[in-house]
């Protein structure tokens, strides 16, 4: 059977298979979005601190509703004037949505930040109202574009399967960088702002001063294992291979101050000292004293290498099966027509992108970010200690 009999003869010739076709994608598009929205409705009823992520995936969601709306359509219209290139069409649409994903990601999260910096700086709703509504703008003008990238794309090179394929390898390329740069993008930033703002509170020595009667008292309490000798205490740290005991002064001039740990003014914030190995002391950086963070990574780059490892573990897990599977196709289908695999390939791959991706993700994300960050942190410890 020669390729135009056979394309002529099973789908652009019978109205029946056609149809089936377009119902089956349409179905699976409509099951996509149906779990993209129980998705939502679980993000929304959980408990947990999501409220930055559950904005992300809002747009995820919606970035995915975008483009399986237009799966139909596109098949349906493809069918229609006679192109044999809509397979191309369908891979350029399914890698650039990651991509615009990324970018709105990033677009967010940068925004997100600037928009925390102002409540620290000046908390007023028009602050708020302007960070929020740039961020809405900024995601919807980039997804435009992208979807006229998307056109341009399929117009000038889906009628060449070869450039097609080295576009899908760069496009895979790319939005894996751009995802790995918003990761840590947002890492850096929140860190940043961290910093700026313990810096910018009271130095630890002008808020710890403790009469000896009732530092006496309370440092047992504060500390767990201190104990008040010749002026000075001794704090015993968990991890008393690296240093058993780190020495800070206490003054003893006015009484009634038993606060010896400072604590940030602003509850969404957390202290990135709280993330590095045990036994590391958020003391020792705010009170200028040596500790056991100089002897190993810095809050920063441990939050980088432990983030990164948990994105290429969810990258790949999402998008290597949907690889592989592709890659096998391409290698046994390869000398027939690509009508001839695509008709039950698309809808697979479809159904990967829309159903499993995000649940994959919220998993890798919540129960993972919990379970596996303290390991790393043993890990870090280990290779990285000096």
């Amino acid at each position: 059977m020669s390729t135009s009999n056979w394309n002529n003869s099973t789908v652009e010739a019978d109205p029946v298979i056609r149809g089936v076709y377009i119902l089956l994608l349409s179905g699976i598009s409509l099951s996509g979005i149906f779990l993209n929205i129980i998705l939502l409705v679980i993000i929304r009823q959980s408990e947990l601190k999501i409220r930055r992520r559950s904005v992300l995936i809002t747009n995820t969601t919606i970035a995915d509703l975008i483009i399986v709306l237009t799966f139909p359509v596109d098949i349906w219209y493809s069918f229609e004037i006679g192109n044999r290139g809509y397979l191309c069409v369908i891979f350029l649409s399914i890698k650039l949505v990651p991509i615009f994903v990324a970018l709105t990601s990033l677009t967010l999260l940068s925004v997100e930040r600037l928009y925390i910096l102002s409540k620290l700086l000046t908390p007023t709703p028009a602050t708020t109202y302007f960070y929020q509504t740039t961020g809405a703008v900024v995601s919807w003008i980039v997804c435009t574009l992208l979807l006229v990238i998307n056109g341009l794309l399929a117009q000038q090179l889906c009628s060449f399967n070869l450039v097609v394929v080295y576009v899908l390898i760069v496009l895979f390329v790319v939005e894996f960088l751009l995802i790995l740069v918003s990761y840590i993008t947002s890492v850096v930033i929140m860190n940043g702002l961290n910093t700026k703002q313990r810096n910018s509170e009271v130095p630890f020595k002008a808020r710890a001063k403790i009469a000896p009667s009732v530092a006496s008292k309370s440092v047992k309490s504060i500390t767990g294992t201190g104990r008040i000798s010749d002026g000075h205490r001794y704090v015993d740290n968990a991890n008393s291979s690296l240093e058993s005991f780190t020495k800070m002064s206490i003054l003893s001039t006015t009484p009634g101050s038993t606060r010896l740990n400072p604590t940030s003014a602003d509850p969404s914030f957390t202290d990135p000292a709280s993330d590095n190995c045990q036994g590391t002391s958020s003391l020792s950086q705010t009170s200028g004293q040596p500790g056991l963070i100089n002897r190993k990574l810095d809050a920063v780059t441990q939050n980088i290498i432990r983030r990164t490892g948990l994105f290429v573990v969810a990258f790949f897990a999402c998008y290597g099966p949907t690889f592989v599977l592709a890659g096998v196709v391409v290698q046994i289908k390869m000398p027939y027509p690509a009508l001839n695999y695509s008709f039950w390939f698309v809808p697979l791959i479809l159904y990967v992108h829309v159903t499993i991706y995000p649940f994959i993700a919220l998993y890798v994300d919540e129960y993972w970010r919990r379970r596996v960050t303290a390991k790393i942190n043993k890990w870090c410890c280990k290779i990285f200690t000096t």
